[in-house]
């Protein structure tokens, strides 16, 4: 596939961000309660559904939305904002050090590096751990462009994101790709942006009526 630009979603595209939630929050867990109870990864998910649609309407800052995930995972509303951000960051230090690339990763992005292809990200994410784990993950010299919806201040499948993303590219959207793993947010809103909208369908499981170019792999970038 030829493209002068492609854009990527980070989670669950690049990165294997189950792997890196998973062990993270055991260790917010047994820091903060010496227990591993059965729910606290649902709870970890229940959470970020609570309050992440907010955190995307720019309704509420990043800061915030840490300290509401923090009290209500660790089932304690009345901690202080301050000890709430530090638990937080406990996670963040361990989530970091556990992210994990899919083993695919870095052999396509820097295939299409080499091909001269300016590549680039965009995520959902907040801009700090988005940008800390591109840095732990040995990225940050592949990435011409990493835009997030807290920089955005807007988050995908809105146009305006991805022409933030374009912008700072220096390139027209009919030269342009995003490759990601939600139909929706990616593939879908990118192609209402005027790029051409990549789904990225690892475990095959697309049910909907969808037009628009479909992959199993990242490697199927390289044909």
């Amino acid at each position: 596939m030829q493209f002068s630009g492609m854009f990527f979603d980070l989670d669950d595209t690049l990165v294997d961000d189950d792997i890196s939630t998973k062990a993270a929050v055991d260790q917010l867990y047994l820091h903060y309660t010496k227990a591993l109870p059965e729910d606290r990864h649902s709870k970890w998910d229940e959470a970020l559904n609570l309050y992440y649609p907010a955190f995307l309407r720019t309704e509420i800052t990043a800061p915030a939305l840490q300290i509401l995930r923090i009290r209500y995972v660790l089932d304690k509303p009345e901690l202080p904002a301050a000890e709430a951000l530090e638990a937080f960051e406990y996670f963040m230090q361990h989530y970091v050090e556990c992210t994990a690339l899919f083993p695919e990763t870095l052999a396509v992005l820097k295939a299409l590096k080499a091909s001269g292809a300016r590549l680039g990200v965009i995520s959902n994410g907040p801009d700090d751990m988005q940008q800390r784990k591109i840095k732990a993950i040995g990225l940050s010299d592949l990435f011409d462009v990493v835009v997030t919806a807290e920089r955005a201040g807007v988050g995908k499948p809105n146009r305006e994101i991805f022409e933030l993303a374009l912008s700072e590219m220096g390139l027209p959207a009919n030269e342009c790709c995003c490759v990601g793993d939600n139909l929706n947010n990616d593939a879908i809103g990118a192609q209402a942006a005027g790029l051409t909208g990549i789904f990225l369908d690892r475990s095959s499981t697309l049910t909907d009526h969808y037009d628009g170019l479909t992959i199993h792999t990242l490697k199927a970038l390289l044909d």
